[in-house]
Parts: structure tokens; sequence; C-alpha cells
């Protein structure tokens, strides 16, 4: 009788998981075709703009061409290991205008240069802009401060940050002009990875980076995407594999304690949080079977989707209470495998993991 038992304990365990990897990989999910606007691609961005980063006047940084480190039997498209790294700039003031490649210092762009997260510091002291690059390098993950200079639209290196706690970079929030939080979207780089994913073990970390030392503040499934509240006391984490957002308190020392849990029932990437009114805008992966098959073959198209979060609860909490926008989805002619956000006026720029750069005039209110 108790093997019974247990051979039906076990059963269910394993049917729990696999209806939980259905719901990840979105096979129920269908694809309702909406822009907020007239939208069209931007030049020449054809291999990623991954994450987006936007300064007050309008100024967006863009990386292109992040090439997964992953297990080699893993099916990922080989035309994506011949990505090149790039950042490149959109102003929003000239919509009209094509992205532009800013030059990158030699001793970056000659070491294999493979940009994923960004985030941008103003100092406003200086009235410098800082940028923050996570880069999967050669001799591991880091990540790269430059200062922008705006003059030779190039940028200028200042700092290589490594750490042991940077185990498998995905994104980076400035905190401060040497300071920041770094998203580990899991444990290991290698073939055990899919291993880790398929499991869905919770071995995804938030580490804080204080200027000098590196220390590990959270621990989650997959998390990915990261942004602030606008007073800096709340840091924003995404997972899209929970299909969620979590909010977490800032101490002093940099540690992060769990505040709220949200969930938006789609694969949230990486986040945006507008400068105005502190609603979020994520992109998102609609239907996580079929980005998975774009990795595979980037000819195969992903769904896009943008959602915005309308907080309405407490300074302390505002995720507590909320509405939930759907502004933009598309099957992937415009844009394929959507990751970012970010907005301007009434203006929309969506980033993509290994496609294109889309730009949207919105005709409806975005606060």
């Amino acid at each position: 009788m108790i093997w019974k038992v247990i051979l039906l304990v076990c059963i269910a365990a394993v049917a729990q998981h696999l209806y939980r990897l259905a719901m990840i990989m979105g096979y129920h999910k269908m694809v309702y075709i909406h822009w907020p606007g007239s939208c069209r691609n931007v030049n020449p961005v054809r291999t990623g703009s991954e994450d987006l980063t936007v300064t007050d006047d309008g100024v967006v940084f863009i990386t292109s061409g992040v090439r997964p480190r992953v297990c080699e039997s893993d099916p990922i498209d080989p035309r994506i290991y011949h990505f090149q790294g790039r950042i490149y700039l959109f102003d929003f003031n000239h919509p009209e205008e094509d992205a532009q490649e800013l030059k990158l210092p030699e001793e970056i762009s000659k070491s294999n240069f493979n940009p994923h997260g960004v985030d941008s510091w103003f100092d406003k002291e200086s009235r410098i802009t800082y940028l923050f690059v996570v880069n999967h390098r050669p001799d591991g993950d880091a990540v790269e401060i430059f200062r922008f200079e705006k003059a030779s639209t190039s940028l200028k290196h200042i700092r290589t940050v490594q750490a042991p706690e940077f185990r498998s970079l995905n994104d980076v929030v400035a905190v401060g002009m040497k300071e920041f939080y770094v998203s580990n979207d899991g444990y290991y780089q290698n073939c055990w990875r899919a291993i880790e994913s398929l499991l869905l073990l919770k071995w995804a970390s938030l580490v804080h980076f204080d200027g000098v030392k590196a220390k590990l503040v959270a621990r989650g499934l997959g998390l990915n995407g990261l942004s602030q509240s606008l007073d800096g006391k709340l840091i924003y984490a995404t997972s899209p594999l929970e299909r969620t957002v979590y909010t977490y308190r800032r101490a002093e020392d940099g540690m992060l304690e769990m505040l709220h849990q949200l969930y938006v029932g789609t694969g949230v990437d990486n986040i945006f949080v507008h400068p105005k009114s502190g609603e979020l805008w994520l992109g998102a992966h609609l239907q996580g079977h079929s980005f998975l098959k774009h990795c595979q073959n980037i000819d195969l198209l992903s769904p896009s989707q943008i959602i915005r979060i309308q907080p309405l609860g407490p300074l302390e909490n505002p995720l507590e209470a909320f509405k939930l926008f759907d502004p933009f989805c598309d099957t992937g002619e415009l844009i394929s495998g959507s990751s970012a956000a970010v907005v301007y006026g009434n203006k929309l720029l969506i980033g993509s993991v290994f496609h294109k750069l889309a730009f949207c005039e919105m005709r409806v209110p975005t606060y």
C-alpha cells in the first residue's frame, strides 16, 4: 500500500512540474496583434537590441550582438555566434534618423565584446553620463563602466568590474557612479545549465557591488531584468520563468528584502521605469516555446509583447495595487523576441534579443 501512495505522489509531482513547464512555454497563449500607433523598424540594427537605457534628454543607448554562452550541444543558430558586439545610440528628439553606432575604446572592441544588459547614470555635478554594460568576456562575465563622450559620439572605458559572484550575468542597474546591482539568471553557463532550467532550480541571484566588493543579496528562479524606483529605495527584478515582477527594499548596506511579488502571466524580460509616473514598461516573451525556436533558427519568428504596469499602491510598496496594460503585441514580423522597451513622451522604442529595433508613435495615453 505504501508503495502505491509513494508512486501516486511521484506521479502527481511530475505532472505538476510538467504543467509548470507547459505554462512557461506558453503553448496556451494566442497572439492578438495590436500597436499603440504607427510603428516601423529602425536601421541599421539587425543583430539584436537586447537592452535599452534612456537619458532624461531622450538619448537611448542600445546593446546589440549578444551571443549566449551555453553548452556546445545546445541547438543555437550558428549565425548568432558571428554577431558583432555593438552599442548604438538613438535620439528620440530626431526619431527619423537611423541609430548611430558608438565608437568603442580599442581595448574593448578588440576583446570580443559581448554586451547584454545596460544602464546609465547621470552625475549632476560633472554633467557626465556613465554607462554600465554587462559584458560576457572570454575570461568571465563583467560589468564595463564607460563615460559617454557626446562631442565625439564615443565611449571612454573607465573600469572593468569582475567578481566570483558574477556567475551568469544578465542585467545591471546603476545606483551610483561606482555602485550597482546585477542579476545572475542562473548558476551555470555550461551543459549543467539545461538541467538547472529544466528542474526550475532557484539558483539565480542578485548581487550588489558597492564600488569595492560584491556580495550576494537575493536568490530566485531565472532572475533577469533590473530597475529601481524613482526614489531609489526599491529594486525591481523580473523572472520570465516565474512570469513575475519582484519588488525588493534596499537596506543601507545594499542588502535586499523581498517586499512584493506581482504575477503578470507572461515572460517578462527587461524593465524601464518611467521618470515621471513611475510606471513599469517591460519587454516580454508571450510564447516561450516560440522564443526557443527563434534561438535555434532566427528566421523563425517569435511573438513580441510590451506590458505596462501602473502602480497604485503606497510609496513604500507601489505595486501592492496596480493596473496592467498591454500596449503592444506583434507576431514577430515587425520585431521578433522583444526584450526591452523605453518611453519618451508619446514615443516608444522596442528592443529584441536577436532581431531588429522598432519605433512607435503612440496615440494612446502613456500615463
